[in-house]
């Protein structure tokens, strides 16, 4: 099964490499790489690899921010070139995201499982809890820089959170319309590393470019990268092939085949050794440092 990993990445090159290396090495794979363009030069990530014809680089960038909208477009911009080269599965990385088995045993996982969509996702607009409704009821400015204070957007964004945290519904509607029905389409919040089949992603990708609308709605939800995706899937036939079968009740855990750990910050891994200790059903951890060997 040939796999195209999806990698969005903004610094560190020398793990880059060893990322890509690692996740193609003996098989068809391929990673298709997003460079954030406020990452300056693309050289210095793409001169290590210029002679592995398994890393495929984007020439178009995005400036990406966290929870901005552009996480979705280089995401769906890697998904429709994976797809161009062929790939049966693609699947979504970061620059700082390691395998915990053999590429022979991933390749195994995913050819039984290759009719599964490994996405999970709860419910935004329906939600109760009131921080997850407002993925869906409340405004969002995309694309800035939210640790900044020194432009409106940014203040804006500040603003709009107090009443976003107390779930404060100053949104006319947490839904948006299906451009071919015309039906109510309700939002979804999942993990936004996710693992998709090739029938599953080419749907993503068809729909993403149609509807433009839409696309316009996700831009000012909390969080794109958790939503947008997630929204696509579980409005469609291929919720029942997710691999819960359904959405998931309020409070669940949300992550799929990649283990993270999120306390008051997200916990770096520097060392094979303390990898040692994660749950098994993981097929990937995020985030691994420049240590890890």
């Amino acid at each position: 099964m040939k796999i195209g990993y999806l990698i969005l990445c903004h610094q560190n090159p020398e793990l880059l490499t060893k990322i890509v290396k690692r996740v193609t090495e003996g098989t068809d794979n391929i990673a298709v790489i997003h460079v954030d363009a406020k990452a300056g030069d693309i050289d210095r990530f793409r001169e290590p690899l210029k002679d592995y014809a398994q890393a495929v680089f984007l020439e178009k960038r995005y400036p990406v921010y966290w929870g901005g909208m552009n996480v979705s477009l280089a995401t769906l911009s890697c998904m429709k070139r994976a797809l161009e080269e062929g790939c049966e599965r693609v699947v979504v990385f970061e620059g700082m995201t390691w395998p915990l088995y053999s590429n022979e045993y991933i390749d195994k996982f995913f050819t039984e499982h290759k009719d599964t969509e490994f996405i999970r996702a709860i419910n935004a607009t329906r939600s109760r809890d009131k921080g997850q409704y407002m993925r869906s009821f409340g405004w969002y400015f995309a694309n800035v820089d939210v640790k900044a204070w020194n432009n409106i957007k940014s203040l804006g964004h500040h603003f709009l959170s107090i009443p976003r945290k107390l779930g404060i519904k100053y949104r006319p509607r947490g839904y948006y319309f299906d451009k071919k029905t015309g039906k109510k389409a309700e939002v979804y919040w999942g993990w936004a590393f996710v693992s998709l089949s090739r029938e599953c992603a080419s749907y993503v990708v068809k729909v993403s470019e149609e509807d433009k609308k839409m696309r316009n709605y996700f831009s000012h939800v909390f969080i794109p990268g958790e939503t947008f995706i997630a929204s696509i899937v579980f409005n469609s036939k291929f919720k029942d092939r997710t691999m819960d079968g359904h959405e998931l009740p309020d409070g669940s855990d949300v992550r799929g085949i990649t283990y993270f750990e999120y306390g008051k910050e997200v916990r770096v891994f520097n060392s094979r050794k303390e990898l040692e200790g994660i749950d098994g059903r993981f097929l990937y951890v995020r985030k691994v440092g420049g240590a890890l060997d």
